[in-house]
């Protein structure tokens, strides 16, 4: 009986190490695609600096993540407007 042991480099089938990103179209690899990332290191980078969020502690409670700003105003008692 024999076994046969195929071994395959990262890189040397173009078809299954890398898939192409979604915004540029530079390569991405595959273990980074199949965890959920269709885009590239630097597409990636950009996009995550386009969010804005805020985390606030609220009184003797827990933090809060607020992406709104209008509803981290309100959570201010001596607001004025």
């Amino acid at each position: 009986m024999a076994i046969k042991v195929t071994l395959t480099m990262l890189g040397e089938s173009g078809d299954t190490a890398w898939r192409e990103c979604i915004s540029c179209g530079d390569d991405v690899h595959i273990e980074r695609w199949n965890l959920g990332y269709h885009h590239c290191k630097f597409c990636g980078d950009a996009l995550a600096r386009q969010r804005k969020f805020t985390i606030a502690p609220l009184n003797k409670s827990n933090y809060m993540l607020f992406t709104d700003p209008e509803l981290l105003k309100q959570l201010n008692p001596k607001r004025t407007t």
